[in-house]
Protein backbone atom coordinates (compact mmCIF):
# COMPACT_ATOMS: atom_id res chain seq x y z
CA UNK A 1 0.00 0.00 0.00
CA UNK A 2 1.59 3.24 -0.87
CA UNK A 3 1.63 6.44 1.74
CA UNK A 4 -0.64 9.14 0.00
CA UNK A 5 -0.05 11.66 2.97
CA UNK A 6 2.47 13.58 0.48
CA UNK A 7 0.32 13.37 -2.96
CA UNK A 8 -0.86 16.75 -3.62
CA UNK A 9 -5.02 16.85 -3.85
CA UNK A 10 -5.70 20.52 -4.16
CA UNK A 11 -3.93 24.07 -4.38
CA UNK A 12 -4.76 27.09 -2.18
CA UNK A 13 -3.99 30.25 -3.54
CA UNK A 14 -4.13 33.59 -1.17
CA UNK A 15 -3.78 36.93 -2.33
CA UNK A 16 -3.36 40.16 -1.06
CA UNK A 17 -3.23 43.92 -3.47
CA UNK A 18 -1.75 46.49 -1.78
CA UNK A 19 -3.06 50.00 -3.20
CA UNK A 20 -0.02 52.68 -2.92
CA UNK A 21 -0.40 56.16 -3.12
CA UNK A 22 2.12 58.61 -5.10
CA UNK A 23 4.50 58.41 -2.03
CA UNK A 24 4.32 54.98 -2.05
CA UNK A 25 2.65 54.10 0.99
CA UNK A 26 -0.16 51.64 1.48
CA UNK A 27 -3.47 53.50 1.19
CA UNK A 28 -6.02 50.94 0.93
CA UNK A 29 -5.39 46.51 1.15
CA UNK A 30 -6.93 43.92 0.21
CA UNK A 31 -7.13 39.76 0.28
CA UNK A 32 -8.78 37.02 -1.13
CA UNK A 33 -8.25 33.33 -0.72
CA UNK A 34 -9.32 30.11 -2.88
CA UNK A 35 -11.76 28.12 -0.44
CA UNK A 36 -13.12 31.24 1.23
CA UNK A 37 -16.35 31.38 2.48
CA UNK A 38 -16.83 34.79 1.49
CA UNK A 39 -16.05 35.68 -2.29
CA UNK A 40 -14.10 37.83 -3.89
CA UNK A 41 -11.75 40.67 -2.49
CA UNK A 42 -12.18 41.61 1.39
CA UNK A 43 -10.33 44.72 2.61
CA UNK A 44 -8.00 44.76 5.59
CA UNK A 45 -5.88 46.92 7.04
CA UNK A 46 -2.68 45.61 8.23
CA UNK A 47 -0.80 42.33 7.10
CA UNK A 48 1.99 40.08 9.04
CA UNK A 49 3.44 37.33 7.49
CA UNK A 50 5.90 34.73 8.14
CA UNK A 51 7.47 32.23 5.94
CA UNK A 52 9.59 29.47 7.43
CA UNK A 53 12.21 28.50 4.94
CA UNK A 54 13.13 24.95 5.82
CA UNK A 55 16.33 24.81 3.67
CA UNK A 56 17.74 28.10 4.79
CA UNK A 57 16.58 27.76 8.58
CA UNK A 58 15.41 31.61 8.38
CA UNK A 59 12.02 32.98 8.49
CA UNK A 60 10.99 35.39 6.07
CA UNK A 61 8.18 38.50 8.18
CA UNK A 62 6.83 41.43 6.84
CA UNK A 63 4.10 43.32 8.05
CA UNK A 64 2.30 46.06 6.11
CA UNK A 65 -0.63 48.56 7.02
CA UNK A 66 -2.19 51.21 5.50
CA UNK A 67 -1.07 55.08 6.62
CA UNK A 68 -4.05 55.78 8.49
CA UNK A 69 -4.59 52.40 10.67
CA UNK A 70 -5.02 54.08 13.81
CA UNK A 71 -2.12 53.07 16.87
CA UNK A 72 -5.17 51.65 18.85
CA UNK A 73 -6.34 49.11 16.11
CA UNK A 74 -2.41 48.41 15.92
CA UNK A 75 -2.17 47.44 19.05
CA UNK A 76 -5.04 45.01 19.15
CA UNK A 77 -3.60 43.29 15.82
CA UNK A 78 -0.47 43.01 17.36
CA UNK A 79 -2.71 41.45 20.34
CA UNK A 80 -4.53 39.32 18.32
CA UNK A 81 -1.70 38.00 16.54
CA UNK A 82 0.34 37.43 19.85
CA UNK A 83 -2.79 35.84 20.77
CA UNK A 84 -2.66 33.40 18.23
CA UNK A 85 0.55 32.96 17.95
CA UNK A 86 0.04 31.41 21.48
CA UNK A 87 -2.79 28.55 20.41
CA UNK A 88 -0.17 27.86 16.59
CA UNK A 89 2.55 27.10 19.22
CA UNK A 90 0.43 24.92 21.37
CA UNK A 91 -1.50 23.19 18.83
CA UNK A 92 2.19 22.41 16.79
CA UNK A 93 4.15 21.46 19.76
CA UNK A 94 1.46 20.15 22.47
CA UNK A 95 3.60 22.28 25.09
CA UNK A 96 1.17 24.28 27.31
CA UNK A 97 3.37 25.68 29.58
CA UNK A 98 5.45 27.53 27.00
CA UNK A 99 2.27 28.27 24.76
CA UNK A 100 0.87 29.86 27.94
CA UNK A 101 3.58 31.93 28.77
CA UNK A 102 3.57 33.32 25.21
CA UNK A 103 -0.42 34.04 26.00
CA UNK A 104 0.88 36.07 28.99
CA UNK A 105 3.27 38.09 27.37
CA UNK A 106 0.05 38.90 24.75
CA UNK A 107 -1.85 39.68 27.51
CA UNK A 108 1.29 41.79 29.34
CA UNK A 109 1.18 43.99 26.14
CA UNK A 110 -2.50 44.45 25.87
CA UNK A 111 -2.12 45.88 29.61
CA UNK A 112 0.75 47.95 28.81
CA UNK A 113 -1.07 49.34 25.70
CA UNK A 114 -4.55 49.69 27.71
CA UNK A 115 -6.40 48.06 25.48
CA UNK A 116 -7.24 45.87 27.57
CA UNK A 117 -7.48 45.97 30.94
CA UNK A 118 -5.03 42.68 33.05
CA UNK A 119 -5.77 39.29 33.52
CA UNK A 120 -8.75 39.26 31.51
CA UNK A 121 -8.91 36.40 28.86
CA UNK A 122 -8.56 36.71 25.45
Amino acid sequence: MSNNKNKIVNTSTIQVKVHRNAENLAVAMDWDATGSPVKGPKPCEALMMSLWDGQAKNTLVFGLWTKDLPLNEMQHFIFQTLATMSQTYFTASKDEQLSKRILEFAEEFAAKTNIKPPNTTT
